[in-house]
Parts: structure tokens; C-alpha cells; sequence
């Protein structure tokens, strides 16, 4: 199996957490979990990272910026899904009575 490039890797995690539609919240994310206080990245720079026409070379800065804020979405989700979840039985139980 090849191994997968570092904006392989992006696309597919931020294609799980957010959808085909991924650039713009993933980049809005990476401001609002970006703990460098660095202002994130730009939607312009995360479509530039992984085009098929002329990628640029992802930094391990810019990885590293990425991977922290799909462990902080992932962990928002997880959140809500066992809340959801939560919900749910609670529902299930009023059904039972």
C-alpha cells in the first residue's frame, strides 16, 4: 500500500470531521484552536496545500497547526455525539414507562 503525502492525510481527516466541504470550517477552526495565537490558517493556503495541480510543500509548522485542531474538533464531536447518545436513552426509557 503507498504511503500517503501529508496533504493526503489532511484532506482525509478534515474530509471525516467536516465533510466534502472542508476548507473553510477547517480553517476557521484553526483559528479559534490555534494556541500559538498565530491567527490560523487561510482557506486560500489549505486549498494551495492540497491541489492536484501545483501542491506546495506542507511545513511542520502548518501540520502541526493542523493536526491540533483536528484532535480539538474530534474530541468537540465525540462530546457531542455522548451527549446525543445520552439524550437518546433518556428517551428510550420515558418510551418504556
Amino acid at each position: 500500500m503507498a504511503r500517503m503525502s501529508r496533504s493526503a492525510r489532511i484532506v482525509a481527516g478534515a474530509t471525516a470531521i467536516f465533510g466534502d466541504r472542508w476548507q473553510s470550517p477547517l480553517a476557521r477552526a484553526t483559528k479559534e484552536n490555534d494556541y500559538r495565537d498565530k491567527g490560523g490558517l487561510s482557506q486560500s493556503l489549505l486549498t494551495k496545500l492540497t491541489s492536484a495541480v501545483d501542491p506546495r510543500a506542507v511545513t511542520d509548522e502548518v501540520y502541526q497547526v493542523v493536526a491540533d485542531t483536528l484532535m480539538a474538533e474530534a474530541k468537540r464531536v465525540r462530546k457531542g455525539a455522548n451527549k446525543a447518545e445520552e439524550m437518546a436513552g433518556m428517551m428510550y426509557e420515558e418510551l418504556e414507562k
